[in-house]
């Protein structure tokens, strides 16, 4: 065979393969970045909004188990014969082992996201619920529930609240810096005039504020019930 013969058989070859530029693979290795920035976010983002919701329907069964243990009168620390709202710690009943409660607080950590309960304190304003400050006779009234991220950004975007009565607040505050401290605001829960005691009219400044989404819409049942 001449080596015009091993020329022309090598193009023939050729002729049915697709050949790639150093810019075409540039080109290609360009474009799958890219893809990757786009969808690596996008499910990280998914991700994050499912845990969401799951804070979301745990914070409803909290407020659900509070109310159901403040009419039951299970706490009652000034034998008045009315119950009162109690911690977390109190409430959480066969639940118990579905949160990590962080020693020596009635801070609980579940899926990412620390829980904690509030109480007024004898100035009206949110307390621990196993702080000394707390004034029994208020925690027959009110109770703040309060959800915030772990490891924000990671587990968690943002933190949720139930008013006291059951209103939802989301976190308005964009790379807060979340904490092992409540990022609720120190405001009063409950406010008395002539008529009495009665909840304070619900947390309405720019950080708290309901969320876009229909709070009302039902809430995806909680693990381990």
């Amino acid at each position: 065979m001449t080596g015009r013969d091993t020329r022309r058989k090598t193009r023939r070859a050729d002729a049915g393969r697709v050949l790639l530029t150093t810019v075409d693979v540039v080109t290609i290795a360009a474009v799958a970045a890219i893809v990757l920035l786009i969808v690596i976010p996008q499910g990280r983002v998914r991700r994050l909004l499912g845990s969401e919701d799951d804070v979301i329907a745990d914070l409803a069964d909290i407020e659900r188990r509070e109310e159901a243990h403040r009419a039951s009168g299970a706490t009652d620390a000034n034998h008045n014969g009315k119950g009162e709202f109690a911690p977390l710690g109190a409430v959480l009943g066969e639940r118990a082992g579905d949160f990590e409660r962080v020693e020596g607080t009635d801070l609980w950590r579940r899926g990412g996201y620390y829980f904690t309960v509030l109480l007024p304190d004898g100035y009206y304003r949110p307390v621990s619920a196993t702080s000394p400050k707390l004034r029994t006779e208020w925690a027959e009234l009110a109770e703040l529930i309060v959800a915030w991220p772990a490891d924000p950004g990671r587990s968690g975007m943002r933190a949720y609240a139930r008013w006291p009565g059951g209103a939802l607040l989301q976190h308005a505050i964009d790379g807060y810096p979340y904490s092992l401290d409540c990022p609720f605001p120190d405001v009063p829960l409950i406010q008395v005039d002539g008529k009495g005691a009665r909840i304070a009219d619900r947390y309405d400044r720019p950080d708290w504020r309901p969320p876009a989404f229909n709070p009302n819409k039902p809430a995806a049942k909680p693990a381990g019930k």
